[in-house]
């Protein structure tokens, strides 16, 4: 039972270290646009 509930939680844990917010730079696109830098999911 002890190794399940160890089991469970190195499995929530790795799931949690993969949906980490990424910090995007400011960059302008090819047409000109101007993006202000910001935060997006993880892929």
């Amino acid at each position: 039972m002890k190794s399940f509930i160890f089991v469970v939680v190195i499995v929530v844990g790795i799931g949690y270290m993969f949906q980490k917010d990424v910090h995007v730079n400011s960059y302008t696109k090819s047409d000109g646009t101007f993006v202000k830098e910001h935060y997006r999911s993880s892929p």
